[in-house]
């Protein structure tokens, strides 16, 4: 019977993601994770055998955590409180993930998408096609549609990022009176006139 691994993947990953908030993408490597997590150097790379590999494995999953809790809350009923509470959200799971937030702040381009294996790459495509389809649908649903879709876009994405962009670049946490701020913020710019 095969001894349960000490460093598994999570724990490999969770090190890498702290790595990107400390040091940014272009701290990132097997090596340093080697490093940080004390992890033996063939275990990391048995599970990571280049740096866009690793990259790759960090970046989708933190997508799917990122997307686990935010699609359910775009699928609700009423879209104006649908964007309201994904623009929440938005700031609550970056305050309670400080170090994937830096992971997701950081976009995929910087991860070396396209050394990514297969599996990687599609799966990067499937997570962005789910969430385009629950934005737009979120948006067809507003009234007036005119604009909608850009409407969305600013309050789930464009407003709480440049929040926690502002917080996390400067290491600091975000504050909890924030979200009411965003949730008014993001009710105004869905809410027909």
């Amino acid at each position: 019977m095969p001894r349960p691994a000490i460093y598994d993947t999570d724990l490999l990953l969770d090190t890498a993601a702290r790595i990107v908030a400390a040091a940014g993408v272009s701290g990132l490597s097997v090596k340093a994770v080697v490093r940080a997590s004390g992890a033996p150097s063939g275990s990391v790379y048995h599970r990571f055998p280049t740096g866009a590999a690793l990259s790759g494995a960090l970046w989708v999953r933190t997508l799917e955590r990122f997307h686990a809790g935010l699609l359910p809350l775009l699928a609700a009923d009423d879209p104006i409180e649908a964007c309201v509470d994904a623009a929440r959200y938005v700031l609550t799971w970056s305050r309670d993930h400080p170090d994937e937030a830096h992971v997701l702040l950081a976009g995929p381009a910087g991860y070396a998408p396209d050394r990514w294996t297969p599996d990687q790459t599609t799966r990067n495509t499937e997570l962005g096609t789910a969430f385009r389809a629950a934005i737009t649908t979120v948006a067809r649903r507003l009234e007036p549609a005119e604009h909608a879709t850009d409407k969305v876009v600013i309050a789930v994405i464009d407003l709480p990022y440049s929040i926690v962009r502002r917080y996390l670049g400067t290491n600091t946490e975000i504050p909890c009176h924030i979200e009411e701020l965003i949730a008014t913020s993001a009710r105004a710019i869905v809410t027909p006139p």
